[in-house]
């Protein structure tokens, strides 16, 4: 006699976000999915996609609202609460045809956990994927303002108390777990999942020379300092070196850098799409590319992230132009990319033309990034990890809540 079927495991993902567009989110949930749980993902609309759908197996209720993106904190806030209410009324109505195994979080905002409430009421586990860290994406969003001090500190006693609502809180790298215990959340419950790239999408490709077409890929916003690098081009285009660049992403700074390229005179140069692109459609448009750019304004923020667009670049072979931050000088040694000391556009300009003199040299840092382990596929490294994770913290929680009550 055949022992009876284990039954399928639920999981339910909450993000602020479009998860069409949203490589980490995509990734976690699809992983599951081949793993043999079932999925839900609880999102934003992205334009033209339908209320509920699937992709890849995954289960996507998407809300009737766009992401907010603009300089308003009162926005922000009005943005989040509605977001909230209506994924926790989502939750509820999956609750209704079945348990739920495990529901993960991804901030922004953390406060967004607790809309995973009734689902940990009734056993289920709950991660908060703290991806982007809050008190620092504060204080470089609004800490110019008179009240930035005082909001950096209230985002670090959210992410505390956000933190007591779950079960398991996930960072993205190392020194983003540091910093996430330092500001008081109990490191028993902290874990890494590498924010690695997706073979399916980004697979290893052999490494090419440095090309005269570059490109900025993801979240168009000032702080990753694309102005500077159109600055650098104008320089170095009064020279007689005309490069060219594709800037693929949207963001509110969109406008901005379109003024900017008219300034310039790099209409003809820049392509500014002002459009998020799903992973699949990516690489194809990453194909001509001869150099990718991570131009971040160095703050406590961007100091933190291990750029997801660099890893895509690395395992497409296309060889990389990054600021030197701590966190992308911890996974990447100086000779796997070209690091650029300063974010103005003189040293933009001396670190692109000295790329485009050696472009062999180019290609042989290609080649040595692509044999680090972070520019291992997430498959390989962070797949089996996740869904160790998620599955173990279902199982923690399903014996605690059988647990009788002393």
């Amino acid at each position: 006699m055949n022992p009876p079927l284990r039954p399928r495991r639920t999981f339910v993902s909450i993000a602020y976000a479009p998860a069409s567009g949203d490589p980490r989110v995509r990734r976690q949930c699809e992983s599951l999915v081949r793993a043999g749980w079932t999925v839900y993902q609880i999102g934003l609309r992205a334009r033209g996609e339908p209320a509920v759908g699937r992709l890849n197996g995954v289960v996507m209720l998407r809300t009737p609202q766009t992401r907010y993106r603009g300089p308003s904190l009162r926005a922000y806030v009005r943005s989040y609460t509605e977001f909230f209410f209506r994924a926790r009324r989502l939750l509820r109505r999956i609750m209704e045809h079945g348990p739920v195994d495990a529901v993960q979080v991804t901030n922004l905002p953390n406060s967004l956990v607790w809309a995973a409430r009734p689902a940990r009421r009734r056993g289920a586990a709950v991660l908060l994927d703290i991806r982007d860290p809050v008190p620092e994406f504060f204080q470089c969003k609004f800490g110019d303002r008179f009240f930035g001090a005082f909001g950096a500190w209230c985002a670090r006693l959210e992410e505390q108390i956000a933190s007591w609502g779950a079960d398991i809180v996930v960072t993205a790298n190392e020194p983003h777990l540091r910093i996430t215990a330092e500001h008081g959340v109990d490191p028993a419950k902290l874990r890494v999942v590498l924010n690695t790239a997706d073979a399916r999408f980004f697979p290893m490709t052999p490494p090419r020379p440095a090309g005269l077409i570059m490109t900025y890929s993801g979240t168009v916003a000032a702080r990753m300092g694309i102005d500077v690098v159109l600055e650098a081009m104008a320089e170095l285009k009064r020279t007689g070196l005309a490069t060219r660049m594709l800037i693929l992403g949207d963001g509110d700074a969109v406008p901005g850098l379109q003024r900017e390229r008219e300034r310039l005179g790099l209409q003809a140069d820049v392509v500014v799409t002002g459009e998020r692109f799903r992973i699949e459609e990516l690489s194809e448009r990453l194909a001509e590319v001869g150099i990718g750019l991570v131009p971040f304004r160095r703050d406590a923020f961007t100091d933190l992230l291990l750029s997801m667009k660099l890893l895509e670049y690395v395992r497409l072979g296309i060889p990389v132009l990054a600021i030197r931050t701590p966190t992308l000088a911890h996974y990447f040694p100086d000779d796997t990319v070209a690091y650029v000391d300063a974010m103005t556009p003189t040293a933009w300009a001396g670190v692109i033309r000295g790329v485009l003199a050696d472009p062999e040299g180019a290609r042989a840092r290609a080649v040595r990034a692509q044999s680090i382990p972070v520019a291992q596929a997430w498959q390989d490294v962070s797949e089996p990890d996740f869904i160790a994770l998620v599955a173990q913290a279902a199982a923690d929680a399903r014996r605690l809540s059988a647990r009788p009550p002393a």
